[in-house]
């Protein structure tokens, strides 16, 4: 059976997790090892998962192995494996707007000269590009989307950055008889996965939702570069429409970053706090708080989309599957109930 060839744009701390999962999972001889959300998607297990390209900016990053960039800073995941040398050297891609005000206070960029990206992905028989470069590098993104599209790639949109919920950018896939997924990953523990879930069961018994906000506080580069507030409104936006979503009417709602705290690290701490009524117009509130690790959470849906999108190119299925798009991504081309996702998920992915 053929290995899936992937591709990597942007070597931060999602792709540090997700490197570090593949060579930790594709290890294991246990069935569904803990932390893994599913055993196989059709015929693909993670260790059919190989990289064989990586891309990004970073003069720490650029010209070394894989498994060295994927420790550099300002990168902070914590090492959970062992990665060997995996024979991929990180190669420059074009800046374009990949970086913004705050994040070029941390990242200097190669003095290099940047790759020929088509050349490169079809040299590399690449199958799959994945996106994972700052929220708010729309230019960035839809540069590497065309690229990967003249190199008869699939493409993963992990960013916010509107794309797969495009009909234009669909249509262009379709026809190249691609993939195209996405928008803005959906954690496997996150802030909004969670704030999602609950808004859902509270409005599915009957409780009505006054308002709610989800606030988060990180010490990763995305919380860094959330400080330049218009780049990040691309990704509170996101936010917004999945958590939205999750009620069948409009109320008060705010969901976003709201504050970096370096001493953090990979952290990030979400509060959320909602208000409502029920029988009887009983008020009640709600005050919660969750802490978790940023890189791991965003990995593990990606080992999913990953060997889905394959199993999609396999079953010649084109464009955004929703199947695929409304389980992994806060911004679908078409939204579904996390609930009712899941299910469609598990049935895809069921195939042989």
């Amino acid at each position: 059976m053929s290995k899936i060839n992937l591709a990597l744009v942007g070597v931060g701390n999602c792709s540090s997790a997700l490197v570090q999962a593949v060579n930790y999972y594709g290890r294991s001889r246990k069935r569904l090892p803990k932390g893994l959300m599913t055993e196989k998607v059709g015929r693909y297990s993670v260790k059919d998962i190989r990289f064989v390209a990586a891309l990004d900016v970073d003069g720490n990053k650029v010209g070394k192995d894989l498994s060295n960039a994927i420790f550099q800073s300002p990168n902070n995941t914590p090492r959970f494996s062992n990665v060997p040398e995996t024979g991929v050297t990180v190669e420059k891609g074009p800046l374009l707007d990949g970086l913004g005000r705050y994040a070029k206070e941390k990242i200097q960029e190669a003095q290099t000269k940047s790759v020929d990206v088509k050349r490169l992905l079809e040299k590399k028989e690449v199958d799959i590009l994945i996106n994972l470069l700052p929220s708010g590098a729309n230019n960035a993104t839809k540069y590497y989307a065309k690229e990967a599209l003249s190199a008869k790639c699939s493409f993963i949109n992990a960013t916010p950055s509107r794309l797969a919920s495009d009909k234009v950018w669909q249509k262009k896939y379709r026809r190249a008889k691609l993939q195209l997924v996405g928008d803005d990953i959906k954690d496997q523990i996150g802030s909004t996965v969670l704030h999602e879930a609950i808004l859902n069961t509270l409005s599915r018994r009957g409780v009505k939702i006054d308002e709610s906000y989800q606030l988060d506080v990180g010490g990763g580069m995305e919380s860094f570069s959330a400080l330049e507030k218009d780049r990040y409104s691309s990704k509170r936006k996101s936010k917004l429409t999945a958590v939205g979503s999750s009620v069948p009417y409009e109320f008060p709602l705010v969901a976003g970053s709201s504050d970096y705290v370096e001493f953090m690290g990979n952290q990030r701490t979400s509060h959320f706090w909602i208000k409502g009524n029920y029988l009887g117009n009983s008020q009640f509130t709600l005050d919660m708080t969750l802490n978790f690790i940023e890189g791991p959470s965003c990995a593990s849906v990606l080992v999913d989309v990953i060997r889905a999108v394959k199993l999609a190119k396999d079953k010649k299925i084109l464009g955004g599957p929703k199947e695929i798009c409304s389980y992994a991504f806060k911004m679908p081309p078409d939204s579904i109930p996390l609930d009712e996702a899941a299910k469609l998920f598990e049935k895809f992915s069921s195939r042989r």
